[in-house]
């Protein structure tokens, strides 16, 4: 099934139970990738994941909690706290207009621990349900050594955009990175990773389904817990 996405005119979202919203981020990825890597890989996923459950894909929220990245030139970091205020003033919107079920797929692990605390809040008032994934833990046992902007991300952005050539150097993290040290103390390239990388687009297309049908599996889960 299709799904219904912002491109639709109003009449076609009567009657919609279950929605997915992608969630990401502004914020440097190392010295190959853009600023809006989690944005699109998450809005990607969602786009995907709605088609299959059919479900209506909303679009992106494009900025998340990125503190640890501010040394870095144009990255945008939300207040956690007010990041959360916005979120439940979208997902109240949601609710009024009848979705049961929202599926939030994150982009960005500066977004987790808030996106599991007021998702958990808002579901647990009894109204609509908010599932949060966070699609990066599928395939965290072939990611090796990386943290942030290695090869992995690289592969999935070149595999999304239908590029290759994604190219760069990180430097491998050690105890405190996205904790108490921010990320140019880990690296200075931005990338935590052990080495010099390159994209894979067949490694991307490998890590990108994985993600996928994880989420997939959660989302029917859910529904079907649901009665959706």
């Amino acid at each position: 099934m299709e799904a219904l996405h912002s491109l639709e005119p109003w009449p076609s979202m009567r009657g919609a139970r279950v929605a997915v919203l992608p969630v990401g981020s502004w914020e440097q990825h190392g010295e190959a990738l853009p600023l809006s890597t989690d944005s699109l890989v998450a809005a990607s996923l969602a786009r995907d994941l709605a088609s299959r459950i059919g479900a209506v894909a909303l679009p992106v929220l494009p900025y998340g909690v990125s503190p640890e990245h501010m040394d870095f030139p144009l990255t945008v970091a939300i207040d956690p706290v007010h990041y959360c205020l916005f979120l439940r003033d979208v997902f109240a919107s949601l609710e009024r207009h009848g979705v049961r079920l929202l599926i939030v797929v994150n982009g960005h692990g500066g977004n987790v621990a808030v996106l599991d605390a007021c998702t958990r809040e808002y579901s647990l008032r009894g109204g609509m349900r908010i599932l949060h994934l966070w699609p990066w833990e599928a395939v965290a046992g072939e990611l090796g050594g990386e943290m942030h902007a290695g090869r992995g991300e690289a592969s999935v952005a070149a595999y999304i955009l239908g590029r290759s050539g994604f190219k760069g150097r990180g430097e491998p993290g050690r105890p405190g990175c996205f904790s108490y040290l921010r990320t140019a103390e880990c690296s200075g390239t931005g990338s935590i990773y052990p080495g010099e990388y390159e994209s894979d687009v067949e490694l991307g297309e490998r890590l990108y389904n994985t993600m996928l049908g994880y989420l997939e599996e959660k989302a029917r889960e859910a529904m079907a817990g649901l009665g959706l």
